[in-house]
């Protein structure tokens, strides 16, 4: 999907529908979180179904600090009527200790980590801006980040996304998807992305005012190593 027909399809101009394109759900297991003592069978079955796919990440014992989920799930329904399909029976089909929500692909570039020895890395953030503005910023901002990583060899692959429900008390997110290849490229991404941040900050200078300014874009929430597992 490019990015001019995402934005307008956020918008709400005339375009195609974003109904016309595969549909992705993330279901998020807080840490802590209780869910059904079969969820993970449950995510199998769906993912048997016909025009359905679905990747399970869960946290990666690599990760030093508390990480912000237990599991990921992201599930893609390729058509419209596997969508619905599934809808009729309800969200809650999932259980009980799990947040299910929408999303758009703002922007994906390369490929997943290999399962089994890639490291996908998941970071949630408020959007403190519209979703348009906040296209506009990945594509601007995080993206050069994301390219210098696979140009290290460090990351297959990224993707971002954001929730297509907002209001009320649980606020729309976006999750940004690291596909770094391997433990070691996880664990020596920073020098490299100090390395690139100076030179950005030096020879972009609209690089360096988003940069300055991305407290009024976006407010972290959480990042999470995971490891996929196979379903």
């Amino acid at each position: 999907m490019t990015l001019a027909r995402l934005v307008i399809g956020l918008v709400g101009a005339t375009a195609a529908p974003l109904a016309a394109e595969p549909v992705t759900v993330i279901v998020t297991q807080q840490v802590g979180a209780e869910v059904e003592a079969d969820y993970v069978e449950r995510l199998e079955r769906l993912d048997d179904v016909e025009d359905v796919d679905v990747r399970l990440l869960r946290k990666h014992t690599t990760q030093q600090d508390t990480p912000g989920v237990e599991s990921i799930a992201i599930v893609t329904f390729e058509t419209d009527a596997a969508y619905a399909k599934w809808r009729t029976s309800g969200a809650g089909a999932l259980g009980k200790g799990v947040r299910v929500r929408t999303a758009s692909v703002i922007r994906q570039e390369g490929g997943k980590a290999e399962a089994g020895r890639g490291v996908p890395v998941v970071s949630f953030y408020q959007p403190l801006v519209r979703p348009a503005q906040y296209a506009a910023y990945t594509t601007r901002y995080i993206a050069p980040n994301m390219n210098d990583q696979r140009a290290a060899g460090l990351m297959a692959g990224y993707t971002m996304y954001l929730d297509r429900e907002e209001g009320g008390s649980d606020p729309a997110l976006s999750m940004l998807l690291m596909e770094y290849v391997s433990d070691a490229a996880y664990a020596g991404r920073e020098p490299i992305k100090e390395q690139q941040k100076a030179k950005r900050l030096i020879e972009n200078a609209e690089w360096k005012r988003i940069n300055d300014t991305k407290s009024t874009i976006r407010r972290d929430i959480a990042e999470t190593a995971t490891r996929e597992v196979d379903l």
